[in-house]
């Protein structure tokens, strides 16, 4: 698609006829598919067009009251600026949606990380668990400096409003959610702990009175 867009910012002196020829049918094609299909038009919207995607190419004051005057802007210098700097915006626009793809992926897999992290403190022993205890304060710890990083990068140049919200505002509130998560589950943890505690008396009671009972009837017929 981009090759199509930058081919028409070739100069038409460089062109041969046959492609000149090709590059007219095309623009014909184009511009009367846009123009049937209600996109665009040149003259004010009637009650048949689409009024939210019409565009009336006669209001823009370039003159283009025809296909033809159209086809010759696109080819003209100002038509070929006005590619370009579609192309630029597009490209632009592209990396901008790139760029919050991976913000997006790198929160999903941060996320998964705190999921794992909050898991193995609740399953794993005392030692594994307090690793994964800092290792999430380490997390918080950078997702608090990175916060305080991009806040001042906005502030740097203007002083913040008094009524704005703080930039801070909801990676206190994510970090606090964690911390409320994380003592939930070193309560449910604790917990654990005390019912393996009393399972582990149980059966070592169990266990006594079974070695008791054996001696007694079996020891003293031997």
């Amino acid at each position: 698609m981009t090759a199509e867009k930058v081919s028409l910012t070739d100069s038409s002196e460089n062109l041969n006829s046959d492609e000149l020829k090709a590059i007219n049918k095309k623009l014909d094609e184009s511009i009367k598919s846009k123009k049937d299909g209600g996109m665009i038009g040149f003259s004010p919207s009637t009650e048949d067009s689409n009024k939210n995607s019409f565009l009336d190419l006669s209001s823009f004051r370039l003159g283009l009251n025809t296909p033809n005057d159209v086809k010759e802007f696109l080819l003209s210098s100002s038509g070929k600026k006005a590619i370009h700097e579609i192309l630029v915006e597009e490209a632009h626009q592209e990396t901008i949606k790139e760029e919050k793809k991976l913000q997006i992926q790198e929160q999903l897999m941060k996320e998964e990380q705190i999921k794992f992290l909050l898991f193995r403190m609740l399953l794993e022993d005392e030692t594994e668990s307090k690793k994964a205890q800092d290792e999430l304060i380490a997390l918080q710890q950078e997702e608090k400096i990175k916060a305080e990083s991009n806040a001042q990068k906005k502030t740097k140049a203007n002083e913040p409003k008094k009524d704005a919200q703080d930039p801070l505002e909801p990676y206190d509130k994510s970090i606090k959610k964690l911390d409320d998560d994380k003592k939930d589950l070193e309560q449910r943890a604790k917990k654990l702990k005390e019912e393996r505690g009393l399972l582990t008396a149980k059966y070592d009671t169990y266990d006594k009175d079974t070695k008791e009972f054996y001696n007694a009837n079996f020891d003293e017929k031997v």
